[in-house]
């Protein structure tokens, strides 16, 4: 599947932009390149992660990803904000009540909600970090055991703290296989790329090039990025 995202960006003409476009030279307008060409190796069944700084485009590739994969008949689930999501206020443990109550259990615990008092607390009055990793479950859970299913969900783990972000990293892989779905995840938190058993693993720089970065054989893990190349950053030291 090629991805290929850009866009052309015209400069609005005030006093203030004038100033700075005739000061610095720039053109009237810019061609902007997220991703050139993109080679993205889509496999059914299988657990993608992208990290990469804020502002390089991972949310635009995974916005083309969906669109994609659903022109070609897939059921996808696009979760770009899980703030978003629609979620009932009731207690966790009567949502998908027509799957066992153990595998509920099971996949709960795996999504970091692992306490009995949680199973039976609302939606509502759960903390900031309790409900992203319910909205996780929830939107796993909403797929699963659906054929041709995709999850594309941003932002995974932006607002956890980071030791539970890793133990979670951890458990994705195996609440991906246990759902039968597709899984595709982006991050700007690259400490967590380690921790992930990705099946295919993607770096986002400030250019058009996509790096994928190969897993450790032994322990399928992730290595962390090479960050060298900070382009377009835009941040001076002073």
């Amino acid at each position: 599947m090629i991805i290929d995202v850009r866009y052309t960006q015209t400069l609005p003409v005030t006093k203030e932009t004038k100033y700075v476009i005739e000061s610095f030279g720039l053109a009237d307008k810019k061609e902007h390149v997220i991703a050139d060409n993109f080679d993205f190796p889509f496999k059914e069944s299988s657990l993608y992660f992208f990290c990469g700084y804020s502002g390089s485009g991972k949310s635009s590739i995974l916005r083309k990803i969906a669109e994609n994969l659903k022109n070609d008949g897939y059921t996808v689930l696009h979760v770009e904000k899980w703030q978003d999501l629609e979620i009932e206020n009731k207690p966790l443990i009567e949502f998908f009540s027509n799957i066992a109550v153990e595998e509920r259990l099971r996949l709960l615990g795996k999504a970091g909600l692992g306490e009995a008092w949680k199973w039976v607390t609302p939606y509502r009055l759960l903390s900031d970090g309790e409900k992203f990793r319910f909205c996780l479950y929830h939107s796993i859970m909403t797929l699963k055991g659906r054929p041709r299913s995709v999850l594309v969900f941003d932002e995974f783990c932006s607002t956890l703290d980071r030791v539970t972000a890793k133990a979670i990293a951890t458990n994705l892989k195996k609440m991906q296989q246990s759902a039968g779905i597709t899984m595709v995840v982006a991050t700007a938190h690259m400490d967590i790329s380690s921790y992930i058993n990705a099946d295919f693993a993607f770096y986002k720089d400030y250019s058009g090039a996509v790096d994928q970065i190969q897993r450790d054989n032994h322990t399928g893990a992730v290595p962390k990025p090479d960050t060298g190349r900070k382009q377009g950053l835009g941040v001076q030291e002073v």
